[in-house]
């Protein structure tokens, strides 16, 4: 899960984002991002989203 706050606007950490998320995804890591709107319903589709992989994934 990756919290995506202000600093990550930057070009520079942008490019590490892409890095970082290609990486997740060639080791068949999910990658949830999560941002300060997600606080509205209490986190509830972020929730949700981890639910759903974790019986997918039969956990």
């Amino acid at each position: 899960m990756q919290y995506e706050g202000e600093h990550h606007r930057t070009a520079e950490q942008q490019a590490r984002d892409v890095l970082r998320d290609r990486w997740c995804t060639d080791h068949g890591w999910l990658s949830i991002k999560v941002m300060w709107s997600d606080a509205r319903d209490d986190y509830a589709d972020v929730v949700a989203r981890v639910r759903r992989r974790a019986a997918e994934c039969g956990g």
